[in-house]
């Protein structure tokens, strides 16, 4: 058996799916479970995987109701001890990622190393602190792609809950760590490049997070709620770009009426 099984998950994402397949197959080292879940793509990806069938380990090509509901038919197909959900489109940082994981196998339930985030030329790495609490989880949350996840942890949280189209992993880390209390260590290397080229980050799509996160908390987590609010990312974005919003207006307005 696998200790580790990759879940890569893909829709209509061809260029982003060779890389990220690629990626999986240098790595040095362990040697994964490889499930592809394909939404059923008509970019070429569906083609290209079943051309190269087999270099995956399970092939999964079918309608789904979306990201998660793709990373649930992942879930249950796995075998390993420990999942990881690289999507099509990200990749592994260097030959060498999974392997870092490697010393602490079997000793915790959740492995987290640093994300590399890219957009067009511009490389950020964000490090991840070395403890995981309520306040980070609402400041910035966990990074499925530099993640190894026990897999018998879902056995306890259940699988993505299907209610959250956006947030259903933070509802999973979210009792992984504070109703379930799972063991975690921070693996000091950068694992993975998140490409946020073309990512969105306006109002309409950081009020739907804010209002599913609060759901969570109200199902689950009620005393948190006003710690939430204080330390959301997500609800100091939204001040921020209301503010800006609201500062451009009055400029418009100066500029069309009081300077005439």
């Amino acid at each position: 058996m696998n200790i580790v099984s990759i879940v890569t998950i893909n829709y209509n994402n061809l260029s982003g799916l060779i890389r990220t397949v690629n990626s999986v197959l240098h790595q040095k080292g362990l040697k994964p479970e490889f499930i592809i879940v394909d939404g059923g793509s008509t970019d070429g990806s569906a083609e290209y995987i079943l051309a190269n069938k087999k270099i995956f380990s399970k092939v999964i090509i079918e309608k789904d109701k979306g990201i998660y509901d793709a990373q649930n038919k992942g879930i249950k197909s796995a075998t390993g001890e420990y999942i990881l959900f690289l999507n099509g489109g990200d990749w592994f940082k260097d030959e060498n990622s999974l392997a870092a994981f490697e010393p602490e196998l079997g000793n915790y339930d959740i492995l987290y190393g640093d994300i590399v985030y890219k957009k067009h030329d511009d490389e950020d790495l964000y490090q991840f602190p070395d403890k995981i609490d309520e306040q980070f989880m609402f400041a910035k949350g966990m990074p499925h792609q530099s993640t190894l996840i026990r897999r018998s942890l879902f056995d306890k949280t259940g699988l993505h809950n299907l209610k959250y189209k956006i947030c259903a992993d933070w509802h999973f880390f979210m009792h992984a760590f504070f109703t379930h209390q799972a063991t975690s260590v921070h693996i000091k290397k950068p694992i993975t490049i998140f490409d946020c080229t073309g990512v969105s980050s306006g109002l309409d799509n950081i009020q739907p997070i804010i209002n599913e996160q609060m759901d969570i908390l109200k199902d689950g987590f009620p005393h948190l709620k006003k710690l939430f609010k204080k330390h959301s990312y997500f609800i100091q974005r939204r001040k921020k770009m209301q503010f800006l919003l609201l500062k451009k207006k009055i400029k418009k307005f100066i500029k069309k009426y009081i300077t005439k």
